[in-house]
């Protein structure tokens, strides 16, 4: 079977996203409160949701995060253009889904699943900025430079907007690479005697 633990980690994610989802709606109609305050609050939301989501990744699919993290730092062009191009996709065949009523009951899972890997690229992407900016090749330290920084330039008017943007687009582009490059290796015939082509360790 194909990477069996990816499963499990949409469906952590699945619950940590209705989580913030309720969080928010629950925010909704609260008094508005000093901008001071309320920039402080959004630094410390972002930086404990990056770091609960983050660690669930890297606790549920440490294999693929390794790797996701790696073509960010090494192929982070790449990883925006692929990122970009499947952003723009989606949209485009959501809408044209969303005309039908029989597309519509596709579009809303495909939706909800298309926001959790969006959710959990970002998280590996920013991760991957953290490792950039630190000597010592841990992703737990990645996650927790690079979700501090990412919190800190997201209080940012327009700039942490853009960050934000860059990074999970980054990061979706990973994933799309990574999972071309799986299905490649996949289909390829394996040159070493006694190995089976089918038989995959990996997730």
């Amino acid at each position: 079977m194909r990477r069996p633990a990816l499963p499990k980690a949409l469906s952590v994610l699945t619950c940590v996203l209705v989580a913030l989802v309720g969080v928010t709606t629950a925010q909704q109609g609260q008094p508005p409160t000093d901008p001071g305050v309320s920039l402080w609050v959004q630094f410390v939301a972002d930086f404990a949701i990056t770091l609960v989501v983050g660690a669930i990744v890297l606790l549920v699919v440490p294999d693929a995060s390794d790797r996701i993290t790696n073509r960010v730092r090494t192929q982070p062009g790449e990883s925006f253009l692929y990122g970009l191009l499947v952003g723009i996709a989606a949209i485009i065949v959501s809408i044209l889904l969303a005309i039908t009523i029989i597309g519509l009951v596709i579009v809303i899972p495909g939706l909800i699943v298309f926001a959790i890997i969006g959710i959990a690229g970002t998280v590996l992407a920013t991760i991957a900025l953290g490792l950039v900016l630190i000597s010592e090749p841990n992703p737990w330290f990645g996650l927790v430079v690079g979700g501090l920084i990412v919190a800190l330039v997201s209080v940012v008017p327009f700039l942490g907007g853009l960050v934000h943007f860059i990074i999970a687009t980054v990061g979706l582009g990973a994933i799309v690479i990574d999972y071309r490059s799986d299905d490649t290796k996949s289909n390829r015939p394996s040159s070493r005697r006694g190995i089976d082509p089918t038989d995959r360790s990996e997730f």
